[in-house]
């Protein structure tokens, strides 16, 4: 009888565990599922809000790319703040004359390029990262352009103001057939350089 009881008492604490694990298993499968559908819900949110403001967002360049700047460790994403209805873009700005770059995780669609130009070289160079030497990207005086082929494939450098909205100049670029490749790509040069110049003639 003793030994019918100690295998009794051996049989509950396996079944016990068993039952644990199942319903570990369970709570698992349940929150991934919540995660997916949370996922989900999201992703239809975001793509209301983009047909709202009559954008489109197309493929990045290349994947390599798309990992870079919008991967899982990347730290960066699109998203909708519902509360604000405001959309936030990662937004990578290109300076092609010294062939740099920077990269802005979230850049709220109300937001302007010159809040984040002043924040990024000053009013005057001050803050001048160590490639502009010679302290020319001052933030009033940079021209930013969205560069793309439009409908009639052809190439097109679209200026933008610095002082004005992200979300407005990107559904006025639309209207001319820009399409946002993976996220805003903005090339930013020293107005009236011999370089903004050069290149716009080619």
């Amino acid at each position: 009888e003793r030994a019918l009881n100690d295998f009794n008492g051996v049989h509950d604490a396996e079944l016990k565990i068993v039952i644990g694990q199942l319903q570990t298993a369970e709570d698992a499968a349940a929150a991934a599922k919540r995660a997916r559908d949370a996922k989900r819900a999201e992703e239809a949110a975001l793509e209301k809000a983009l047909a709202k403001r009559q954008l489109h967002v197309g493929a990045f360049p290349d994947a390599a790319m798309r990992e870079q700047y919008l991967g899982q460790n990347s730290g960066a994403r699109i998203w909708w703040d519902a509360e604000a209805d405001e959309l936030h873009w990662p937004v990578l700005l290109l300076y092609p004359e010294p062939a740099m770059s920077d990269f802005i995780q979230d850049f709220g669609e109300s937001e302007t390029l010159l809040d984040h130009l002043v924040h990024m070289f000053g009013e005057n160079g001050e803050q001048a990262p160590a490639w502009d030497k010679e302290h020319a990207y001052k933030a009033p005086c940079l021209q930013p352009y969205l560069n793309f082929t439009d409908d009639d494939e052809q190439k097109r450098w679209l200026p933008l103001d610095v002082e004005k909205q992200l979300g407005e100049q990107l559904r006025a670029a639309h209207s001319e057939g820009y399409v946002i490749p993976g996220i805003p790509m903005i090339q930013v040069m020293v107005r009236g350089s011999a370089y903004e110049q050069r290149l716009l003639k080619s």
